[in-house]
């Protein structure tokens, strides 16, 4: 995880100390006084940048069990869950029922609240995608120059299912 975390973030493991593998958070690590990574050079009183914090926020949240003894972390359940989702075809309502059926028969454990909060610590990771629409005969994207076209350019179909057929 750590590494895809840090794929995703585009930072290289040269010059970062990695996290120590107890249950940790941000706060832990003095964000504001930059004492979260150890790098070669000093550099005394320099903020961290936006999407460091983000970085070692998400790195934190990483390492949170999702219940005390869990073999599952707070962020591997929630990828494979939203892993599930998309392969299942599940709508996000669906998912969002889901996780409030968890949330009541396991009140202990760390489940997000929504199908909405799981996507925003899934795209916080890089994992977001954007939906491209195609044509019902899937002779092409509706993607850069022709996104908003109205009907297929190929077979002149419409982009738009008529409820009627």
């Amino acid at each position: 995880m750590e590494g895809m975390m840090r794929d995703a973030f585009n930072m290289r493991s040269e010059g970062f100390q990695s996290f120590p593998p107890n249950n940790v958070t941000s706060d832990d690590y003095n964000i504001g006084g930059n004492t979260f990574m150890e790098t070669r050079r000093s550099v005394p009183d320099e903020q961290p940048n936006e999407e460091a914090v983000k970085f070692y926020t998400l790195l934190g949240e990483m390492n949170e069990e999702l219940y005390e003894g869990s073999k599952f972390l707070k962020m591997s359940f929630c990828i494979r869950l939203f892993h599930l989702k998309c392969l299942g075809g599940w709508t996000g309502n669906s998912l969002t029922m889901l996780l409030e059926l968890l949330r009541e028969m396991f009140p202990f454990e760390k489940i997000p609240q929504s199908c909405k909060d799981m996507k925003k610590v899934i795209k916080d990771l890089g994992l977001g995608y954007n939906k491209i629409h195609s044509c019902p005969n899937d002779c092409m994207l509706y993607w850069g120059d022709r996104r908003n076209q109205q009907s297929c350019h190929v077979c002149g179909k419409s982009r738009w299912m008529n409820k009627d057929a």
